[in-house]
């Protein structure tokens, strides 16, 4: 049996956070909300999650500066987070990646995909806990570096920008 995955959403709109923890726990993911920055890192900080799914834009602290908080902790500098936004600026999505986000999700997006989205962050997050970590025998992947997107289908690309760790097509699939 796989482990539950514990997943903190931080959204300031009630219904969203409720109906987003909902699903969550329905894919098979234990969820628990916070409604703005601070509460946001009080309960990653407590509850210690494998995953943040965090909104960009909210009172308070936005989520920029909640993930440069989150990875200036050694609490919680590894938890991955993934961030939502509406904002199509690819100056304010280098803002989020520069602050520390592994995901960058632009709305409207298919629901179905965030647990894979989540799944693979926390993936991601693990193999970098343990960079060294090969097993015997098995050569060393290429580098993509340098590596134009032409090769990629764009009818198949994904309002979720690559970003080194994770990309998602629009009929869900999930590459590296």
């Amino acid at each position: 049996m796989r482990t539950q995955k514990r997943v903190l959403v931080v959204e300031d709109e009630d219904d969203t956070r409720t109906g987003l923890r909902e699903f969550l726990e329905r894919s098979g993911h234990l969820s628990v909300e916070a409604s703005d920055g601070l509460a946001g890192l009080a309960q990653a900080e407590t509850w210690h999650p494998h995953a943040i799914r965090l909104d960009v834009r909210m009172p308070g602290l936005d989520g920029y500066e909640v993930c440069r908080r989150l990875k200036a902790n050694p609490a919680t500098e590894s938890i991955p987070v993934i961030v939502v936004t509406v904002v199509q600026d690819d100056a304010l999505n280098r803002l989020a990646y520069a602050a520390g986000v592994m995901a960058c999700i632009l709305t409207p997006f298919r629901l179905e995909a965030l647990p894979t989205i989540i799944q693979t962050a926390i993936a991601g997050a693990a193999r970098r806990a343990r960079p060294n970590a090969r097993r015997e025998g098995n050569p060393p992947r290429p580098s993509r570096a340098g590596r134009p997107f032409a090769h990629r289908d764009p009818r198949r690309w994904s309002a979720v920008r690559y970003t080194g760790q994770v990309t998602v097509y629009l009929d869900g699939t999930v590459g590296r």
